[in-house]
């Protein structure tokens, strides 16, 4: 279930900010899935200044985190919605999706019984 949901998840992203896929190294980090769940397309970070876009990924981290590794994934992240093919979201049923299947991944990786289904999909039982 979990890697069904990680292989819906990608199909729909590339249909939306294809070019997302490594601007934070783990697409599945909960940073990245928070982050793309409030700005989900490429037009939603360009409209944010690059301190705007360094400071929403900080508070996300919710630790202390060096601000010269925010300010990298914040140039990646603008470089990465420039390139993106997708200036707008076609159908607005994508942005529903993604919505979805990101926080069907964050609670999987919230709750005791999505850690282990986690641990099966990872094992090759589930």
């Amino acid at each position: 279930m979990y890697v069904q949901a990680k292989l819906q998840f990608q199909a729909v992203l590339d249909q939306v900010f294809s070019e997302y896929r490594d601007v934070f190294g783990d697409l599945y980090s909960k940073v990245s899935l928070r982050f793309l769940a409030l700005y989900p397309t490429s037009q939603s970070v360009l409209a944010m200044s690059q301190e705007t876009v360094t400071a929403k990924i900080l508070r996300l981290v919710g630790h202390v985190i060096t601000n010269r590794w925010s300010l990298e994934k914040t140039q990646i992240l603008i470089a990465a919605a420039k390139r993106n093919p997708f200036k707008k979201t076609a159908f607005p049923s994508h942005l529903i999706s993604l919505e979805l299947l990101i926080n069907l991944l964050l609670y999987f990786q919230n709750t005791s019984v999505g850690n282990e289904i986690m641990f099966l999909s990872k094992s090759g039982m589930g």
